[in-house]
């Protein structure tokens, strides 16, 4: 009886996935018959049964280059700011150039231009105040073209940026996502986010509030020239097909492109709420009063590539706990040495000789101190993750 049973169950799977995969490949036939003058690295047709089921709750069209304005992040998002207002240097950029800078203001990411005239993404750290010499994050991969738009997660962790790409893209720009590697502090190979955020027109922004559980796509599909379109939608992980396997091929596509925003409005609670938190940050954005402010007890520490903690209270042990004070008392340590060297480089460069000779030795020992707390840092970091990580 149980291997009757054990039979039936089997079968009944079998012949739903049968069902499933003739209906799906049918329409792959319709849509890849439709769009076959459509060259791309990726086909439409075999990412739109994938497409994310996105609650699209709010939509403005604005000029390509001030769409940053219309875009109302809060603090724990970090900021986006014209590059020329952050690094002053002897390169002509365009004021349309940006630079993602993090909640800390610790970190920044930004295009720039190689020596090779390669244009890739770039990070730099913040060190006693000054920001340090950019790298190229070339563990990208160099099939990622003009890669831009840059916006780190507040997880530390988590990396959206557009970029051109003929083997992994839909359109001319694209959205893909990248996570760090925590071990090695660089980025594992980026992916394509897929559907409804690509296109075969141009993307050009992804922005993920986790806190404010809000989220903003930037794009130019069915815009006139110079223009572009902000989605405001609601994150998810679910797909449109998770709870419908048989929905039509023409409301599937019609998500796929998000071509009419109230159709994504399936549940009214969720788009209100959605709503409700969307006013509530433009109002407090509006009145300098930031959502999500930063307080002094919260931190951002990668422990994998799937946990972040943000708490004390997030740590499983004592001993991991109590690394993780040794590590911020280091930290603000490094800091205060970082500081005294830049007052100390100052005075060198306009010492006389025996000033020089003098500052000269308490730089280099300054300079051997923080590369020490540097790899204390390092080593304790490391133990906290494989205590944690053993919980």
């Amino acid at each position: 009886m149980k291997d009757s049973a054990k039979f039936i169950v089997t079968l009944g799977i079998a012949l739903t996935l049968t069902a499933s995969n003739i209906y799906a490949q049918r329409r792959t036939n319709k849509i890849q018959q439709r769009n076959k003058d459509v060259k791309t690295g990726i086909v439409m047709q075999d990412l739109i049964p994938a497409t994310a089921r996105l609650v699209v709750v709010d939509s403005i069209v604005t000029n390509k280059n001030d769409f940053m304005q219309h875009i109302p992040l809060s603090k724990a998002c970090g900021k986006i700011m014209r590059y020329n207002d952050v690094f002053k240097d002897d390169k002509q950029h365009s004021n349309s150039k940006l630079i993602y800078i993090n909640d800390f203001g610790d970190r920044c990411f930004f295009n720039d231009s190689t020596a090779k005239g390669e244009s890739l993404l770039f990070t730099a750290e913040k060190l006693g105040g000054k920001w340090q010499k950019p790298r190229a994050l070339t563990e990208l991969g160099a099939d990622f073209q003009d890669a831009d738009f840059p916006y780190l997660m507040p997880d530390g962790v988590t990396l959206y940026f557009s970029a051109k790409n003929k083997e992994k893209a839909l359109g001319g720009r694209d959205i893909f996502m990248t996570r760090l590697n925590t071990d090695s502090m660089t980025f594992y190979k980026p992916e394509n986010v897929g559907l409804p955020y690509n296109s075969t027109a141009d993307e050009f922004c992804c922005i993920i509030d986790d806190i404010n559980n809000l989220g903003w796509l930037v794009t130019n599909r069915r815009q006139p020239s110079g223009k572009v379109c902000i989605y405001t939608f609601v994150p998810t992980t679910k797909r449109w097909t998770d709870d419908n396997d048989e929905m039509s091929e023409k409301k599937l596509e019609g998500f796929a492109a998000i071509a009419k925003i109230a159709d994504t409005w399936t549940d009214r609670t969720e788009v209100n709420e959605a709503k409700n938190r969307l006013n509530s940050l433009l109002e407090k954005n509006s009145s300098n009063d930031v959502a999500g402010s930063k307080n002094d007890n919260m931190f951002f520490f990668p422990v994998n590539d799937k946990r972040v903690y943000t708490s004390l209270n997030d740590f499983k042990s004592e001993t991991g706990k109590k690394l993780f004070l040794e590590v911020k008392e280091l930290k603000k340590e490094k800091e205060k040495v970082l500081g005294q060297l830049e007052k100390f480089r100052g005075n060198y460069s306009n010492g006389n000789n025996a000033e020089k000779a003098n500052l000269s030795k308490t730089i280099i020992k300054l300079e051997n101190y923080s590369e020490n707390i540097s790899s204390k840092i390092k080593i304790i970091e490391k133990k906290i993750r494989n205590a944690e990580n053993l919980m």
